[in-house]
């Protein structure tokens, strides 16, 4: 699970930057400026295909389910903020009973 979160984070970091640098000058045709370039639509290419990497991750995270503590507490944090970004209000919903049971079994000790 460890190496899930650990791939969707760095995914993600990375996927960033290639997005922030297809914004950049040296992305873009001279003419128009408007436009990306050779070099823009490969950073727009990468940061598609590590935000795939990321969403794999996640959803080998959701499929998975955890055999310790810690275990459970990291598949929660790897899909929390998707959950809430998405913005569905039964994935939500089912998050939080999650959540809820994390906090219940953390506090039976189990």
């Amino acid at each position: 699970m460890e190496d899930l979160r650990s791939l969707r984070d760095i995914a993600n970091v990375v996927g960033d930057v290639a997005y922030a640098t297809a914004w950049t000058g040296r992305c873009h045709t001279r003419e128009s400026g408007e436009q990306h370039n050779a070099a823009g639509k490969l950073m727009q290419w990468l940061g598609d295909a590590l935000a795939d990497v990321a969403d794999e991750a996640r959803k080998a995270a959701q499929r998975r389910q955890p055999k310790t503590p810690d275990e459970r507490e990291t598949r929660l944090t790897v899909l929390a903020g998707p959950t809430i970004e998405n913005g569905d209000p039964d994935e939500i919903a089912a998050l939080a009973g999650a959540l809820m049971a994390h906090a219940q079994a953390e506090f039976e000790g189990r």
